[in-house]
Formats: structure tokens, sequence, C-alpha cells
């Protein structure tokens, strides 16, 4: 989809004036998008977003949980 691709950019280019709409689509209800947006928190470091991150781990699908062990593994703030 274009919301993915769009993330894929964000990701790559580090675009990190984008991370506080990033943040808003882990509530979005396609699977994908969710898991995409945790990959882009986790390539760029996002440590501000780690505790929202363990906030949605319970609820979430086996992939997302995955890309949010992922991510939380780049982050490596010592916090959690």
């Amino acid at each position: 989809s274009v919301v993915i691709f769009c993330l894929k950019l964000i990701g790559y280019y580090q675009q990190l004036d984008a991370l506080a709409e990033i943040v808003k689509l882990l509530k979005h209800p396609q699977e994908e998008i969710r898991k995409m947006s945790v990959w882009v928190i986790g390539k760029m470091e996002a440590e501000f977003v780690e505790e929202e991150l363990l906030k949605i781990y319970p609820k979430e699908t086996q992939k997302v949980k995955l890309e949010i062990l992922s991510a939380l593994g780049k982050i490596s703030s010592g916090n959690y």
C-alpha cells in the first residue's frame, strides 16, 4: 500500500520529524501498517517510543510482537 511505501521511505531517509505521526499509526487497524510502523521506530532508534511499544505489546499479533522485540533491541536504551 501507499502507507507502507511511505513508511519505508521515512525509515530509509531517517525523517525524524515524522515520528509523531508514526506513533499514531501504532493504532492502525491493519496489522502490516502497525508492523511497519514499529520497524521504522526501531530503525530510527526512537527511545521516547519505548514505553508505548511496551504498552501495546500484550494486545498485538505475533508478527507485530516480534517486530516490537526487534525494535526494542535496536533502541537499547537500557530502561527496559
